[in-house]
């Protein structure tokens, strides 16, 4: 939780698929904050009024064979209206405030990084991120005191969580360049790496950028000369050195 969550008031909502003892239990010890979330039908529970010390349990039928079950820390006594349909003070909360729970999860759907997969831990990663980067935004916007649309600072994160990993992989790819030769040695040809409309030709010089062997299908080259001040050749040459023509 962040600091300014901490020892306050912020009533907290979630959905039947983050509803557990286990995670009152974990937010109560971090925070003071009121908790009221939905818990899925597939748990059973036999007592209409579960409580103990962190949470309270409240099963309310508002039609036949439909139970919703409402899991509470903020209620300590279950009170019901005085209508028809007896509804308990934990469904009126949660009814007035579950709006929240809907917005977010159509704010997530709207940008997400999820995509098809089968193994639900990257599921569970997805969601996660998608979330992080929600409460960014919001965080942003609390901080500069003014609104911002979502998508361009979407692309702002994204674009500055890659910039450190890019010029990493730049400074990598230099420092390669510079500790060894722009051609193997001699006689020695390997199988072209780059495989674009390559039908495995063998090569005995390397690409520039990538360092890797190439064949005569790669536009750029470096020239294999003597002289320390290194150049490329003119694209009419086809990026040869005299040696390899």
């Amino acid at each position: 939780m962040d600091s300014f969550l901490r020892n306050s008031a912020t009533g907290c909502r979630v959905d039947e698929a983050f509803t557990m003892d286990d995670l009152v239990d974990s937010i109560s010890a971090d925070t003071s904050g009121l908790r009221c979330g939905h818990v899925q039908l597939r748990i059973i529970f036999i007592m209409p009024v579960f409580s103990t010390t962190a949470a309270t349990l409240t099963a309310y039928a508002p039609k036949r064979k439909k139970t919703v079950y409402i899991l509470s820390s903020m209620h300590s006594v279950i009170q019901t209206d005085n209508t028809t349909k007896r509804k308990p003070n934990t469904v009126t909360l949660y009814n007035t405030t579950k709006c929240g729970v809907d917005v977010m999860d159509q704010m997530v759907r709207e940008y997400t990084v999820r995509t098809g997969t089968w193994r639900w831990p990257v599921a569970v990663f997805y969601n996660m991120i998608d979330m992080a980067a929600l409460n960014a935004h919001v965080l942003y916007q609390a901080c500069i005191g003014r609104q911002e649309r979502r998508v361009d600072f979407l692309v702002e994160l994204g674009r500055e969580l890659a910039n450190s990993h890019m010029c990493a992989k730049k400074a990598r790819k230099e420092q390669l360049l510079r500790t060894q030769p722009s051609t193997p040695s001699p006689g020695k040809r390997a199988m072209c790496q780059v495989k674009h409309q390559c039908k495995n030709n063998h090569a005995t010089v390397r690409c520039v950028h990538c360092y890797r062997y190439t064949c005569g299908r790669k536009a750029k080259w470096l020239l294999s000369g003597t002289s320390s001040d290194k150049e490329e050749k003119e694209p009419g040459t086809n990026g040869m050195s005299s040696r390899d023509r």
